[in-house]
């Protein structure tokens, strides 16, 4: 998480640890403020994601300071393909390095 221009950058680092590739995987998420109010509704395109590998995936949210961030909430997977990749949600494990900043799933 890096303060831009009036934006803050949030950088997510995807694992893919299934059999099958991913050729597009988009999550849901909310972005709270330090209140808990909600501060922004977001998809976030981490794009192609092939088996067994990792892919750093970075994200400007305009109009979002960074230190007022408070909660980070990944709603669910938006979009996912193939259609048919073994359990797109269910394998799905969100983890956080980010003490300021909780991550939920």
């Amino acid at each position: 998480m890096h303060p831009r221009d009036g934006a803050c950058q949030l950088v997510f680092v995807a694992q893919n640890d299934a059999e099958a590739d991913l050729s597009r995987l988009v999550l849901e998420s909310v972005l709270f403020d330090r209140t808990g109010g909600v501060a922004a509704l977001t998809l976030l395109d981490l794009q192609d994601l092939p088996a067994g590998h990792m892919r750093v995936r970075s994200f400007e949210i305009n109009g979002l300071a960074c230190d007022g961030l408070g909660r980070v909430l990944i709603n669910g997977v938006n979009d996912c393909a193939p259609a048919d990749a073994e359990g797109c949600t269910e394998a799905l494990a969100i983890t956080s390095r980010l003490d300021a900043v909780e991550v939920l799933q």
